[in-house]
């Protein structure tokens, strides 16, 4: 059975009285906050209580012995019970062991005590946590130490407390006692979003959102509103990132899936706690991953499931929905074939189509007999017309090959791909499909038209992007000071923005392209520069013929 272990430290100060309350309920008139939280947090302590007291040896002295202060003024002893005599009247001494610690003067010192504190701890403790006294340090490190013993000994945070005797009320002495636990709440909800920002992991959110409504189902006998929301929300997250790692193409295209899953996400509590607001920046963050799903514009859905599989290392997935998303395109897209999506035969005839187009656009191929087989060969021709289909045909079917490289566990000696790799190959088909399908210019801003460019430079532009569109690089007056160039980088910023580019090959004048290339990686476009090799020639007169040939474009 988990123990219910109470961490405390204890100061040197000559602390004084207050009645201590915690929500509703309220202490003695106490001395030690650490017997304000035992009377309140364990009235009546059991075999699987247990409270540690960490403390220095002059904390031991001044506050765990009696009389342990004297008067500054007369430096008579003061008369005072110590917290030990405390906690044996009050009947939680015997549950309690004292653990010495360094005054924490030095980083080594600091972690001595995070060591002291961790081996006390043992698998699924349930912890209450005390920060009122101690060194300034303690609460950094309190909180670290409870990550730490999540990760390694699954221990559940049950409170963190601080008593505010500073805060009392003068006239009634009651000093209020603060439930900080939201803190870590708050630190937990960060991480966990983080993860599925980044990663698009959802087992942490998963766990924070279980351990959030599964108490407050249980308090409210299953009636809170909020707890429910929440416990949605955790199926409807397992459920989306589950659509992802299977391929589940018609639940990815399904736009109302993630309009509702937005919607339980936004949806305000009726009651809102005091930490609320910091709560709607951490679900603002998991509406804008989700949002480009919902929303009518932009890219398909298919494309977007692509991009997600890219950015979470899902490869086979990506490969996959890549793959069967560009038939599903084509089929939808060219509504003359009258063939269905959903149907798998029609499905077969589009890839039959692909694969056809690339044999026969292969080196020697010699048509035998009918290619077509069972499919009407008069469609089959038409399907391989579409200009669609002969800029894809030959990268969908090399990726045929690298998808049964996968499926095949690279068990073949003759497989030597990695990882990285398979993402390279991927990433490059996408960016390939999605420039077919929605072509995004390549902007030259230079003063190099494009059309000058050498065969190769034109053809490397062109592997990046669909089209090249020039923009005269402006001309900057040497006069010209920092307020006017930055004026002067964003007009042109703008200007190239509404070209919605993937690149922008810029080239001139080097304090304006600073700041433009700041300006434009800021919206995410990619900025290149063009590298050449200098070729020097001596012509009959001795003079020198001075050459640049194209070599790449290198990223800002």
């Amino acid at each position: 059975m988990a123990r219910n272990i109470l961490i405390s430290f204890l100061g040197t100060s000559a602390y004084k009285e207050a009645h201590y309350q915690l929500k509703d309920e309220c202490s003695e008139n106490v001395t030690f906050i650490q017997e304000a939280l035992l009377r309140l947090l364990f009235p009546k302590p059991s075999d699987n209580d247990q409270f540690f007291i960490f403390l220095t040896k002059g904390a031991k002295e001044k506050n765990w012995q009696d009389n342990g202060h004297r008067d500054r003024k007369t430096k008579e002893i003061i008369q005072l019970e110590g917290l030990k005599s405390r906690l044996t009247a009050s009947g939680h001494i015997k549950n309690t062991q004292v653990i010495d610690i360094p005054f924490g003067q030095s980083t080594a010192e600091i972690w001595q005590i995070f060591e002291a504190v961790f081996q006390q701890i043992q698998s699924n403790d349930q912890v209450y946590l005390d920060i009122t006294h101690g060194f300034r340090s303690i609460p950094m490190l309190s909180m670290t130490l409870l990550n730490y013993a999540r990760a390694l000994k699954n221990i559940e945070l049950k409170g963190i407390y601080y008593g505010a005797w500073e805060a009392r009320d003068i006239d009634s002495n009651v000093a209020p006692v603060f439930n900080l636990t939201p803190l870590d709440e708050i630190q937990r909800w960060s991480s966990a979003v983080n993860q599925f920002i980044k990663y698009g992991q959802v087992e942490e959110l998963n766990m924070v959102l279980k351990e959030t409504y599964t108490p407050r189902l249980a308090e409210s006998e299953g009636k809170d509103p909020q707890a429910h929301r929440l416990r949605q929300l955790d199926q409807k997250t397992s459920e989306m990132a589950g659509i992802f790692t299977t391929n589940r193409g018609k639940s990815i295209e399904d736009r109302h899936f993630f309009e509702n899953y937005i919607k339980i996400i936004e949806e305000k509590p009726a009651e809102e706690e005091e930490w609320d607001h910091f709560m709607d920046s951490l679900r603002k963050k998991i509406t804008q991953k989700v949002q480009p799903f919902a929303s009518m514009e932009g890219d398909p859905n298919w494309l977007l499931g692509v991009k997600w599989c890219i950015d979470h290392n899902l490869i086979q997935q990506g490969i996959t929905q890549l793959q069967e998303g560009i038939v599903t395109y084509i089929i939808n897209e060219f509504k003359e074939l009258h063939l269905s999506s959903g149907k798998i035969h029609d499905r077969n005839f589009v890839k039959k189509a692909l694969n056809l187009c690339h044999i026969r656009k292969s080196p020697g191929h010699k048509q035998q007999g009918n290619d077509w087989n069972k499919f009407p060969s008069e469609l089959g021709e038409k399907i391989i017309n579409l200009p669609i289909v002969e800029k894809i045909a030959g990268k969908f079917c090399s990726f045929s090959s690298i998808r049964n490289r996968i499926n095949h566990a690279g068990i073949s000696k003759d497989d030597q791909s990695s990882f990285n790799d398979f993402k390279r190959e991927l990433n490059s088909f996408y960016t390939y499909v999605k420039n077919i399908i929605f072509p995004i210019p390549l902007i030259n801003l230079s003063n190099h038209a494009s059309e000058k460019w050498s065969d190769t430079q034109r053809r490397k532009a062109l592997e990046i992007a669909e089209e090249i569109i020039d923009i005269p690089f402006p001309t900057v007056p040497p006069e010209a000071d920092e307020i006017q160039i930055e004026v002067m980088a964003q007009e042109t910023v703008d200007k190239v923005l509404q070209y919605n580019p993937s690149h922008v090959h810029i080239m001139g004048e080097f304090t304006l392209t600073y700041r433009m290339v700041r300006k434009l990686k800021a919206h995410d476009v990619t900025c290149i520069a063009s590298t050449s090799k200098r070729k020097v020639s001596t012509l009959p007169d001795n003079s020198r013929k001075v050459k640049f040939d194209f070599s790449t474009f290198r990223k800002y």
